[in-house]
């Protein structure tokens, strides 16, 4: 064997492949190839790519996959033209047609001719065969510097022959399809532009003077466009060969059309047609999958879901995911769970709706039954609750995931509330009654502490209307309940109370006496919270005989911690201590977590009124870490406001502002506007106690508009109250005088003592009144503190008066009103020793 020159590279003569030998292949051209198509102009958005491809050193093989349209073919002639100069004896480009309208795809052996003839073999000279046509390509790549583009490659069986045999050249590879078996391949997964790279692609495209990405036009086309580049490119296409239209025009077009992909076109190129040589990949097994999955009224899918629409098993359906997942028809942000992207879909439901078998439909009714058993067996896990109407059993059981505790059906719900809104829409458009009902009944208690609350209350009246006209009153009085109970939480006490009236009357009508209960249960939270604290004992009082009667130990444990909150608002602070001590024992009896957390954090609360903060802390902040275990979102975030109240109490300011700015962004992703109220109360009052008036001053205002807006008159009088003490700090004695004159007029109104005391204390302490007023306020505040039973109460106004007294000559009286206040606030404490706070046994925690 020897070594002979051929066109200026080394290469073995007398290696015979086949018949035909590299003496008789005579290349006798072979020059530097400039063989890439032009540069992409404009290219954009594509940094982070571009440093991956061009990077020194690393694999020989660099495989870009990604969904049709989003830029691969762009991306590796770009790059290869920044590569051109370290690969001095060519570049050369291959289309592969891996999905092309007007032919096929190429074969392995076909490709290798083509390449052969770039590289200068006479055709006569191509030996047949792929086996042996492979052998010459590599022979002759094998001492050259080579950069290969091969565009559209259908899969790595097609790529793998065309590779060279030495690492001395670069490959960069296109496909629609993920090369998982293209071993010591780079890959590289393409995703959409972002969103200020398509829209400055989409205006240089276009070429309107004076356009740019920043037009909110724009902004709104390639959002129409999902970031796909292919679509930018045909609808700033469309616009540039349209001078009558602006791009508003464009955009209003898009969104009125019928079919948004028949609207991204030009010419005889559209983005349909892109869609339909991907689906045309796929077996008819899978073709059948990806319709069903288009059938889908939700934004992502797991393979559970995904069983059911395509009437399948879930291996089965785990297998096509994954097809459909290697062909880019479908992406995993998250691990489990698949979307499409947003003009895929459409595709996807136009192939599903024109499915002559009626598929589509079908798998949306799967779906459907799919949610419902999936939204009773997690909600019944949830659920803190006995359910007061039976769920409808399926005609067709569908295959659940396993969910073996409230862990896992939290976290079940949590991945699926956004299909299980959309489900209840769908169902209650299309007449699937026992759906729109059932999930928003199924699944009250979660939606409740995690929200969005508004969503949620879109839902539960989407029930009430389909219960109505069904004439299911045990449905309508369960939703009618649950509306009610979401009416209250955003702070609309008056038509939460109507509501849950009307939810009572449906249960009577119905003769559901555990329903009934259960309305005379959030009756009364709902009037307490309004400030009817009479109406407020009387309803509970009957719920729990009710509950007690049927023997519903669960439902009875919450009833006995809410009557303990009105017992404690009225002042009553044994007897509440001694109805949330109860209802904290027969929760732990049952295991309730996030019941022990609500008795524990409500003990806390009666602390801090008797003036033991540090205890109330240690209850508070136990509470929190209960809810917390407990993915209690609502929980946490109460706990942690009354953890951020007690704080201040206690004078850790530093702790308090933690809480509460902890507490405030629960709330708000909540979307509770009650509890976002609460929460800037709170904190006007700690920035008043550390000197911040203006802040103090802002965030008491804005927790005002909203009780206000909420018609809650409670929190307007407390929020009144502090800002009469901002005011009086900040000089103004008169406004000052004011609200406090309001507050106390609201208090007295709702019978709350405990407010009472506070606004007359606050009247006493404005500067200029004549003595006997300063004297009446304070005998009146002490006789509401006497009345309510606070001790500490009582012994902070003994202090006040007493001081007062001694100041205007009264020294003998002053002096006993003094005594008396520090025996108050000696050794003896308000209440019996704390209750333990340990989960896990009777033991004092040392709170």
């Amino acid at each position: 064997m020897s070594i002979g020159d051929v066109g200026g590279h080394l290469v073995q003569i007398g290696v015979v492949y086949g018949d035909v030998s590299i003496r008789d292949a005579r290349v006798d051209a072979l020059t530097a190839l400039r063989g890439l198509p032009a540069d992409p102009v404009p290219f954009t958005g594509r940094d982070t790519e571009m440093e991956r491809l061009t990077r020194q050193g690393g694999p020989a093989v660099r495989a870009i996959d990604g969904m049709a349209g989003v830029g691969k073919t762009a991306l590796a002639v770009h790059a290869a033209h920044r590569l051109a100069d370290r690969y001095p004896d060519g570049q050369v480009f291959l289309n592969l047609h891996g999905h092309s309208r007007d032919r096929a795809a190429m074969t392995a052996g076909e490709a290798l001719a083509e390449l052969l003839l770039t590289l200068g073999v006479a055709a006569r000279r191509i030996p047949p065969g792929a086996d042996a046509r492979g052998r010459l390509w590599r022979s002759l790549l094998a001492e050259g510097r080579f950069l290969l583009v091969l565009d559209d490659a259908v899969g790595s069986e097609q790529v793998r022959p065309l590779l060279p045999g030495v690492g001395t050249n670069l490959v960069l590879v296109t496909s629609r399809r993920r090369l998982s078996g293209l071993q010591g391949a780079a890959p590289l997964s393409l995703g959409v532009l972002p969103d200020a790279a398509a829209a400055g692609l989409f205006a240089r495209l276009a070429s309107r003077p004076g356009l740019d990405g920043s037009d909110g036009d724009v902004v709104r086309l390639v959002a129409l466009c999902g970031g796909l580049p292919l679509a930018v490119r045909l609808a700033a296409g469309r616009l540039r060969h349209r001078p009558a239209w602006s791009p508003a025009d464009l955009a209003a077009e898009m969104v009125s059309a019928r079919d948004r992909l028949s609207a991204i076109r030009a010419e005889d190129e559209s983005l349909a047609a892109a869609f339909e040589l991907s689906y045309g990949d796929l077996t008819g097994p899978q073709q059948d999958f990806f319709r069903a999955l288009g059938a889908h009224f939700g934004r992502d899918i797991d393979a559970f879901a995904a069983a059911a629409a395509g009437g399948t098993t879930v291996e089965s359906a785990r297998e096509h995911l994954d097809s459909l997942y290697s062909w880019h028809l479908i992406d995993e942000p998250v691990g489990g769970r698949y979307q499409m992207h947003d003009l895929v879909r459409e595709f996807a439901r136009r192939v599903s709706a024109e499915d002559p078998a009626g598929g589509g439909e079908t798998a949306l009714r799967r779906l459907v039954a799919y949610y419902v058993q999936g939204a009773v067996k997690a909600g019944n896990l949830v659920s803190r609750r006995t359910p007061a109407v039976p769920a409808p059993e399926p005609a067709v059981p569908s295959p659940l995931p396993s969910l073996t505790g409230r862990r896992d059906a939290m976290r079940w719900l949590g991945d699926e509330r956004r299909n299980l809104y959309a489900c209840v829409e769908y169902a209650a458009r299309h007449g699937l009654d026992a759906a729109a009902m059932h999930i928003p009944i199924a699944v009250h208690d979660y939606l409740r502490s995690n929200g969005p609350l508004d969503r949620t209350i879109c839902l539960d009246g989407l029930a009430v209307e389909t219960a109505a006209r069904r004439g299911d009153d045990d449905a309508l009085g369960a939703a009618l309940h649950d509306l009610g109970v979401m009416r209250y939480l955003v702070g609309d006490h008056r038509e939460a109370i109507e509501v849950l009236t009307e939810s009572l009357a449906a249960f009577r009508r119905g003769g559901n006496p555990l329903g009934e209960a259960q309305a005379l249960n959030e009756l009364g939270i709902v009037h307490r919270m309004a400030g009817s604290y009479a109406a407020a004992l009387e309803f509970l009082r009957q719920a729990i005989v009710r509950y007690d009667e049927l023997g519903c130990r669960l439902d009875l444990t919450g009833a006995l911690n809410d009557f303990g909150i009105v017992l404690r608002t009225v002042g009553e602070y044994a007897e509440a201590r001694a109805a949330h001590e109860r209802s904290l024992d027969l929760y732990r009896e049952a295991g309730d977590l996030i019941g022990q957390a609500g008795s524990i954090n409500q003990l806390g609360i009666v602390h801090q009124l008797a003036g033991d903060h540090a205890r109330a802390v240690a209850h508070h902040e136990t509470a929190f870490r209960m809810y917390l275990e407990a993915d209690d979102l609502l929980g946490q975030a109460h706990a942690s406001n009354q953890l951020g109240a007690a704080c201040r109490r206690a004078g850790d300011r530093a702790a308090a502002a933690v809480a509460l700015d902890r507490s405030l962004e629960r709330f708000r992703r909540l979307g509770n506007r009650l509890g976002e109220a609460h929460v800037l109360y709170e904190t006007g009052a700690l920035r008043r106690q550390c000197g911040d008036l203006s802040a103090a001053a802002d965030a008491l205002d804005r927790s005002l508009g909203i009780y206000r807006r909420l018609r809650n008159r409670l929190g307007e009088a407390r929020s009144l109250d502090e800002l009469g003490c901002v005011h009086l700090l900040e000089g103004r004695a008169e406004t000052a005088r004011d609200h406090h004159l309001h507050a106390l007029s609201l208090f007295e109104a709702l019978g709350d003592r405990f407010g009472q005391v506070q606004a007359r204390m606050n009247l006493a302490r404005i500067p200029g009144q004549e003595p006997g007023r300063v004297y009446r306020n304070y005998r009146l505040a002490l006789a509401a503190a006497r009345r309510l039973g606070a001790r500490a109460e009582e012994a902070r106004v003994l202090r006040r008066l007493g001081i007062f007294l001694l100041v205007n000559g009264r020294d003998g009286l002053g002096a006993r009103l003094l005594e008396e206040s520090w025996e108050i606030r000696g050794p003896a404490r308000p209440l019996p020793p704390a209750i333990p706070v340990s989960v896990d046994g009777p033991e004092d925690s040392g709170g």
